[in-house]
This record gives C-alpha cells, structure tokens and sequence, in this order.
C-alpha cells in the first residue's frame, strides 16, 4: 500500500542551481510543510551558511538567539490556537524593522522575507567586523521578541520583577498594561532601545521614565483628539526621525551607527508633537478639549486610566460634591495609588458606565439630553464591576445612588442600613451582589458620589473639568525632567 501510494502519488522535483545563493532563494519560496514560511524560518538557512564560513552553526551565538526567538514565540503563542504563532511573528518582524532601521514595514510575508534578506545582506556586506555586524542582527531580534514576550503579553507581565527594583515595578507593569489596553504596539521599538535583559539600577530609571513620557504622550494626545489620527507617525517618526537627514532618531542602525536620544531629548520631542498636533499645548485649552470629547465612544480604557490619575491621592471635595480634591490631601490607605497594576486589573472598576444613561429616560434632567457629545463625556462616567453596571442599568439617580453609597461603604452595621432603605425605597439588592458587598470589597473611587444631592448638567459639566485637570497635574510632569 505504501509503495503504491508512493509511486501514484507522490511527484518528485528535482532544482539544480549554479551556487548555493540561488539555491537559498529558491527555499524561500518552497515550503515542505504545506505552511507558508515565515520571514524568520527563510532566514535561518541564510544564517546557517553564513555560520558555515566560521566554526559552524551548531553551538554558535546565532543557534542560540533563533532557539531564544522560538522559545518565546512559543510562550507567546501557548494555547492560542495554531494561526497565533504565524502572527505574532509577523507583528514581531514588524516591531524589529522600527528598532534597527526605522522602517515603517506591513505584514505581508513576501516584503518580510524581503527586508529580513536585505538587511542581512546589509550585515553581512561590510569586509571588517561582519561577525559582530551578525551579532549585533540577531542579538536585536531576539531582544524584540524577548521584550514583546514579558511587555506586550498580559499574563506574562507578572514576570518583569526579575528586570525592576520593587519601587518601581508596580508602576512599570500599570503603564505597560495600559499601553496594551489602548494597542499602542507601535510604543514597543521606543521603549525596547531603553531596555535590556539587565538593567541595573540607573538604567531601570531612565527606563521607567521613557514609559511615563511616552504614556503621558499617549494620554495627552488621545484625550484632547478623541482619534488616533496622525499619532501612529508620530511614534514611527520617533524612531526614524521626522525629516529626511533628520540626525534625531531612535533606531538602532545595522551597524550600531545611532545614538541613543537621551530621555530629555524624548520628551521634548513628545511635547513637539503635541504642540504641532494641538497648536495651543497647555492646562486650561487642554482641559477645554478633553471635556468636548465623548470619550466613552472613542477609548474607554482612555477613561479608565484618566479617572485613575485623577482620583490617585485625592479624597473628595469638601466644596463640591461629586469633585475631587488633591490640594491639601494627605494620602491614606484607602487613597494612597490607584495607579497600580492590581487596581487596573481589579474586577471592581473593570467597566465604564454612564450615570445618566447614555439613551433618553425621562427619569433623569432632559437638559442632559440636548447635547449627546456631553452624555459620552468624563464628567458622567463612572467606573463600576461588570455585575453592577448590568444591574444599575437605565435606573433613576436616586437607585443608582443607593448603590454607589452600598459600593462605598466599609462599615457592615452602616451597609446593612443602607440596603435596608434602599428596598424600602422599592430597589432589592440582587443575593450575589449582597454577598459580596458584605465581604467589604468597598470602591474608595466611589466616595466623591456620597453628597451628591441631584446629578444635573452642571454637575457633569463640573466634574468633567475636575478629572481632566486632575489628570493632567499627574501626566504632564511625566514629559519635564
């Protein structure tokens, strides 16, 4: 049976080529797995008979760095499904292609296969130092992938202790977690030339400090343009420079042949972008924009970091209701940082809900519904649990407010007063959601809500000002030395 298959079904072709290159660009384009092959998997025999001329590629630094690529495409792409891997290569590539030569490269497989060839033709050209020119190539990829491994992959963020000191991880993990929530894939080439395998203890600074800098950009541009228009060739420009012959870029060369910008450097040209692309770069005009935005439509992991920053440190405002206040407040253990990795990842603020309800009830002040722009706005978001934002629903304000006064609240005896006079009130807290009230997972971020009398439209207009300002006083120092 086997031979009969053999013979009748199976046809054998034979190429012949006058060298061994025209025979490493004919493998490009066969495949003996029925798969196409990736642009790394056509690089590799490429790397394999340049290793050929030295002591061989088995046991070689070019072995290693392909089996450490592999290895954390494989952690990467673990239990994804078979189109991940292919994938995340390709994006892989794409990131790498920004780190060495700054160039803006699209997922198609065929330009991969081209450009990984090209540059490494482009290594290999020089008559002097070429092996260290290969080294350098491969140490480059490898360092994207490992960084893409433990920075752009969520479960694996847990893991980047081992790269940080204690001071700062937590930081480090919330901006990278946020970065990946907006998909700002393109940040990766900028933060992967502040980063190594080994950071020691001024460079994990200089690190943490490019992140926030390029997190405030991000923040900054996103809230007072709603789109993501233009900021993608910002980012790319940061690495290629924005003019030609412009000496200002970040990519790494083939050769090693740029500098490194200092993170002084980078920030100003962070806040050059923001000035090209907002024309009028400061507190009260940034303010203006933020508040015209229906942010809830354009970013709601935008909203969730902002009113993070702006109730971080803060404690509710004495004058106002429903406000916050940091001027004369001293941090305590229920306010001391909501900027944190845990706090974004805590189930209890994972959805963003609108106070009043985002389609008309005439239950809630018609004056909130002549302007729609205004109803998607910060000044009536409100950060909740999944189960609790499906519960609340399109209720009244006065509903809603027992809820977030239950949600508040940290005193059992108090809690059970509460609920008691909300089901006098005709609105029965669900069993579950009892439950877990009474295990005193309380929402400090819910205490500015405890005075609110009446939610009306010069609340929300209020408020919004009032979270964008105090958004702005954490983010904008990120980009000053």
């Amino acid at each position: 049976m086997f031979a009969s298959y053999f013979g009748n079904c199976i046809t054998l072709t034979r190429v012949i080529t006058e060298d061994e290159s025209s025979a490493f660009d004919i493998f490009d384009a066969l495949n003996t797995t029925g798969e196409p092959l990736t642009a790394l998997e056509t690089l590799r025999p490429r790397v394999i008979k340049f290793e050929r001329d030295y002591k061989g590629y088995k046991g070689s630094d070019s072995e290693s760095a392909f089996k450490e690529i592999g290895d954390n495409l494989e952690e990467i792409c673990k239990g994804k499904g078979p189109s991940k891997k292919p994938m995340e290569t390709k994006e892989m590539i794409v990131t790498f292609a920004l780190y060495i030569t700054g160039d803006k490269l699209a997922k198609d497989l065929a330009q991969q296969r081209l450009y990984l060839r090209n540059q490494f033709r482009e290594a290999t050209s020089s008559n002097r130092d070429k092996r260290l020119y290969v080294g350098g190539f491969l140490t480059s990829l490898k360092k994207v992938s490992t960084f893409r491994r433990f920075y752009w992959n969520v479960s694996e963020l847990k893991n980047i202790g081992s790269y940080h000191g204690n001071d700062i991880v937590e930081s480090v993990k919330l901006q990278m977690r946020f970065l990946i929530a907006m998909g700002n894939s393109l940040a990766l080439p900028i933060l992967a030339r502040y980063w190594s395998s080994e950071l020691d203890r001024d460079n994990d600074v200089q690190f943490e400090n490019v992140l926030r800098a390029l997190v405030a950009f991000v923040v900054l541009r996103r809230a007072a343009t709603g789109s993501t228009a233009g900021i993608d060739s910002d980012l790319r420009g940061v690495m290629s420079g924005f003019t030609s012959g412009d000496a200002r870029k970040l990519c790494r060369g083939i050769k090693e042949e740029n500098e490194l910008i200092s993170v002084s450097e980078l920030r100003v040209l962070f806040k050059d972008r923001l000035e090209r692309k907002l024309q009028t770069f400061d507190k009260s005009s940034w303010v203006d924009k933020v508040c015209a935005n229906p942010l809830y439509r354009q970013s709601r992991e935008l909203v969730r970091f902002m009113v993070f920053a702006a109730a971080h440190n803060a404690k509710p405002s004495k004058k106002s209701p429903g406000l916050w206040d940091r001027s004369s407040h001293v941090p305590s253990v229920d306010h001391a940082n909501l900027l944190t990795f845990n706090t974004w990842e805590d189930d209890r603020y994972g959805t963003v809900e609108h106070v009043a309800p985002s389609r008309y009830s005439d239950e809630w002040p018609m004056e909130l519904y002549t302007d729609e722009i205004l109803r998607h706005s910060l000044g009536n978001l409100i950060l909740l649990p999944k189960l609790e934002n499906s519960i609340l629903g399109a209720s009244n304000w006065d509903k809603k407010k027992q809820l977030y006064l239950a949600l508040a609240e940290s005193d059992v005896g108090q809690l059970k007063k509460i609920i008691a006079q909300a089901e006098q009130s005709g609105f029965s807290f669900p069993v579950r959601l009892r439950e877990k009230l009474e295990k005193g997972n309380r929402l400090s971020i819910l205490d500015s809500m405890r005075d609110v009398d009446e939610w009306d439209l010069d609340l929300v207009v209020r408020r919004g000002k009032n979270i964008a300002e105090l958004c702005w006083d954490v983010v904008r120092p990120w980009l000053d030395d």
